[in-house]
């Protein structure tokens, strides 16, 4: 995850955000799971675990539901420039 700074503001690059795999296991401290990913791979959506039910395809991992990066889809997001790290292990 990119560390939290209050006064950040995005510098055009694509230095923001976290790993699938990282906001799943926050997800799972707070109660959550995944439940499915846009196609641009741009956000991930999550759901109570007692709402879960078997509404939602299994299993809840994020090679299940990753969807890689797809910025060429200027309807679906917005391409940002690379930038690499610092990046925070979780």
């Amino acid at each position: 995850m990119v560390p939290y700074q209050p006064t950040a503001q995005w510098d055009g690059t694509n230095y923001f955000g976290a790993s699938l795999e990282a906001l799943l296991k926050l997800g799972r401290t707070k109660g959550y799971r995944i439940v499915g990913c846009k196609f641009s791979g741009s956000n991930a959506c999550f759901v109570r675990d007692d709402l879960c039910e078997d509404h939602f395809v299994e299993p809840a991992t994020a090679e299940e539901h990753y969807e890689p990066q797809r910025y060429y889809f200027s309807s679906l997001n917005v391409g940002h420039p690379g930038k690499i790290g610092p990046y925070v292990t979780v």
